[in-house]
């Protein structure tokens, strides 16, 4: 069975397009399309590992009601963090013999964090994305699957 690491900002959420700079429009953020579809389904194998300033990182989690889905929330404030935890949670999905399956944006992030660690990985490629138009530069930055929104997602080969 399948376990998702889920980044936040334009994965769950389309960040980029509804705030783009302006922090202060948090309350106008909305879920990719299928988001809350894929949640109420596989939430509970679901944790959110999200890099950020934990106080706009929440705000943006309580203002999509996201804890409700979910069965963990990590936010860490630098990417080398992410990546301890991200492999902390693989380490725990091995022992158990689940899948981890590594949803994020950015191919030299969430795609290259999971691919080192021999992860299934998924790049949320959302037209208006921040990191819409970045090309994986290796190896390590190629994703085994893209997808435009959840929708899509649920329709992979995956271990749901």
């Amino acid at each position: 069975m399948a376990c998702f690491a889920l980044d936040l900002d334009d994965t769950l959420v389309n960040t980029y397009r509804d705030l783009g700079d302006n922090i202060a429009r948090v309350k106008s953020l909305t879920l990719v399309d299928g988001a809350v579809h894929f949640l109420k389904k596989h939430g509970e194998k679901s944790i959110i590992l999200s890099t950020g300033v934990e106080t706009l990182q929440q705000q943006k989690i309580d203002t999509l009601y996201l804890r409700k889905f979910v069965r963990q929330i990590v936010i860490v404030p630098t990417h080398e963090l992410k990546q301890a935890k991200l492999a902390a949670m693989a380490a725990r999905k091995k022992e158990s013999g689940a899948d981890l399956v590594v949803v994020g944006d950015r191919v030299d992030q969430e795609i290259q964090m999971g691919n080192q660690l021999d992860l299934i990985t998924v790049r949320m490629r959302l037209p208006g994305g921040k990191y819409f138009y970045n090309e994986p530069q290796n190896s390590m930055q190629r994703p085994d699957y893209e997808v435009s929104n959840f929708f899509e997602l649920m329709k992979l080969p995956l271990k749901f």
